[in-house]
C-alpha cells in the first residue's frame, strides 16, 4: 500500500531495533505494528519525535477499535485493516 502512494518503503534489518531502523532509513513517516515492543516505548515515540517522523499504528491481527484505542492513547494516526 505505501508503494502504490507513491513512497519508497525502507524495513528494518532482522534483529534491528526500531530505534536503530527509524535513524538509519531517516523516515518521514513510520508503520508502526501495535503489537510490536516499539508501540509501547516512550523512547521510540521520543526519537520518532525529534527526527519530525509521523508514526502511523496499524495492526494485521487486531480488531479495528483496539488499534483506534491505542492510537488515540498516544494522538496518532492509525489504519486499520479489512
Amino acid at each position: 500500500l505505501v508503494e502504490l502512494e507513491g513512497f519508497q518503503p525502507t524495513f528494518p534489518a532482522p534483529d534491528e531495533p526500531p530505534a536503530r531502523a527509524l535513524e538509519r532509513a531517516g523516515a518521514v513517516a513510520v508503520l508502526l505494528d501495535c503489537d510490536h515492543s516499539a508501540a509501547c516505548s516512550d523512547a521510540f515515540f521520543s526519537q520518532a519525535e525529534e527526527r519530525r517522523a509521523l508514526v502511523i499504528l496499524f495492526s494485521p491481527s487486531r480488531l479495528p477499535y483496539e488499534v483506534a484505542e491505542s492510537a488515540r492513547g498516544r494522538g496518532l494516526p492509525f489504519v486499520t485493516l479489512p
